[in-house]
């Protein structure tokens, strides 16, 4: 159903898995990593990159419909007094039905992306920009609160011009796509 929203704070949402020790390989001379069985060697970062809000990242050992709703409650209390627009991917946790009941409870707008079109969405090139500095240098790490660390200082790194200069292309985005019909963009 079609609804007018007035004044809305306008975002982005998605998710991203990083691993302790992405494309790790034993090197001669090097220590053996050795895991405890059933350990956690990955975190999933989820973020909202607001046009005209507060920005939100939060940190989980996974990524269920539970996730989602402990995500859009702690976007919610950062955006506080107005509605809230999301544009995000058609991700199961995303169109769960307690994510959606919740999602209206709050006055948070889901609007669901074309399927298949990370191009449509600039919070893909945050984590491409996130991920690059994470790993920087082939960097890994020792523990996972190490990588929990990292994650959070880089996403403080990021500068609201870089969002809104990610925000601003969607108009090239949206032509690009609609040039190639449905093609990939340069994105």
């Amino acid at each position: 159903m079609l609804t007018t929203v007035t004044d809305p704070i306008l975002g982005f949402i998605d998710e991203c898995s990083l691993q302790q020790r992405p494309n790790a390989r034993r090197v001669l001379n090097t220590p053996i990593i050795n895991y405890q069985p059933g350990s956690v060697r990955s975190k999933t970062i989820f973020g909202f990159m607001a046009l005209n809000g507060n920005d939100e990242v939060m940190i989980s050992s996974s990524s269920k419909a539970d996730d989602m709703i402990r995500f859009i409650t702690n976007i919610r209390i950062r955006n506080a007094m107005r509605p809230i627009c999301i544009l995000l991917d058609n991700a199961r946790i995303h169109i769960a039905e307690n994510v959606r009941i919740l999602a209206q409870e709050i006055d948070i707008h889901f609007i669901y992306n074309i399927p298949y079109s990370p191009d449509l969405n600039p919070m893909e090139n945050l984590w491409g920009i996130i991920v690059r500095d994470i790993y920087a240098n082939n960097r890994q790490y020792q523990c996972i609160q190490d990588l929990r660390i990292a994650i959070l200082q880089a996403w403080n790194r990021i500068d609201k011009t870089t969002i809104l200069n990610l925000m601003n292309s969607m108009p090239n985005r949206l032509f690009q796509v609609i040039n190639r019909s449905g093609g990939l963009s340069d994105y």
